[in-house]
C-alpha cells in the first residue's frame, strides 16, 4: 500500500507556499493549475491540428477521471503550537502521502502528452528543461533567497511587539541554511521527475523507484517546516493565533470563489 502511494507522488508537487498547519485532501484546484502550467510550456511548439486534438482529448480524459475532493480540514494554530515531535510527524506523513494520492494519473498524463510531439518539439522542451535545471533559486534582487517567510499574508492586522518581530527575525534567519538546502532537494526531484516523464523508461515501476528514494527526505521536509511553523506560533499570544486562524480561512474563502470547476459539478 505504501508502495502505491509513493508511486502517485508528482514532480514539483510539493508547494513550499502552502499553509503549512492546513491538513490538506488532494486539491483539483492544485492539479488544474499544475496542467495549466504545463500546457503553458507548449508554447512556441507549432502543434498541428491533430496534436492539439490529441492534448486536448488527453486533457479532458484526466479531468474526468478526477475525484471530487472534500472540503480540507485545518489544524488550527493552537493544536499545531501544542503538538508533540510524534503527532508532527504523522500529520507530515499524512501531508505528503495525501497531496499526492493522484500524482501519478498528472505524471501519466504529462508523459503522453510529451509523446504526442514529434522530435524536434520533444527536443525543445528537453533544451528548456535543461535551462531551467542550471539556474539556481534567486529572489528578485539577484541575491540568493533567504529561508522562506511563513505567514507573510496571514499575520497581516495582527500588531506584534517590537519583541516578538525579533524573535520572529531571529527564528527565520537561523533556517536560512536549512531553507537553501531545501530548495536544492525539491529542484533535483523535480528535474528528476520530469526527466522521467519526459523518457520512455517512464513506467509505474520507474515511478515508484523514484519516489521511494526521495520518500523520507520529502516527509521530513514537511516535518521540519511544520517544526519550524510551530516555533515561530509560540511567539505569538493565543489572542494573535486565533486572528491567524480567522485570517486563514478568509484568505481560503477568497480561493474558492475564483477556484476552477470541480469535475462531476
Amino acid at each position: 500500500m505504501k508502495m502505491i502511494v509513493i508511486a502517485s507522488v508528482l514532480a514539483g508537487t510539493l508547494a513550499l507556499s502552502q499553509n503549512t498547519y492546513a491538513n490538506p485532501q488532494p486539491s483539483h484546484q492544485g492539479a488544474h493549475m499544475q496542467v495549466e502550467e504545463w500546457i503553458n510550456s507548449l508554447r512556441g511548439l507549432s502543434l498541428n491540428s491533430t496534436q492539439k486534438a490529441q492534448i486536448k482529448a488527453l486533457f479532458e480524459g484526466f479531468r474526468e477521471a478526477q475525484e471530487k475532493p472534500d472540503r480540507p480540514k485545518m489544524i488550527d494554530s493552537e493544536t499545531l503550537a501544542e503538538a508533540s515531535a510524534e503527532t508532527i510527524r504523522n500529520w507530515a506523513e499524512e501531508r505528503v502521502k495525501t497531496r499526492h494520492e493522484h500524482g501519478f494519473a498528472l505524471a501519466t498524463f504529462r508523459h503522453q502528452v510529451f509523446e504526442s510531439l514529434n522530435e524536434e518539439q520533444q527536443a525543445k522542451i528537453v533544451d528548456r528543461l535543461t535551462r531551467l535545471s542550471s539556474n539556481k533559486p534567486r529572489s528578485r534582487k539577484g541575491k540568493n533567497m533567504k529561508g522562506p517567510k511563513r505567514m507573510p499574508s496571514m499575520a497581516m492586522g495582527i500588531m506584534l511587539t517590537d519583541e516578538q518581530k525579533e524573535a520572529l527575525k531571529t527564528l527565520d534567519e537561523s533556517q536560512k541554511d536549512s531553507g537553501q538546502l531545501d530548495r536544492e532537494l525539491m529542484q533535483r526531484f523535480m528535474m528528476e521527475s520530469l526527466t522521467l516523464v519526459h523518457s520512455d523508461n517512464f513506467s509505474i515501476d520507474t515511478w515508484n523507484t523514484l519516489m521511494q528514494r526521495y520518500y523520507e527526505d520529502m516527509v521530513s521536509l514537511e516535518e521540519a517546516r511544520m517544526t519550524h511553523q510551530q516555533m515561530r506560533l509560540a511567539i505569538f499570544t493565543q489572542q494573535q493565533r486565533e486572528q491567524l486562524d480567522a485570517n486563514r480561512e478568509e484568505v481560503r474563502s477568497l480561493r474558492e470563489l475564483f477556484a476552477p470547476p470541480r469535475p462531476n459539478e
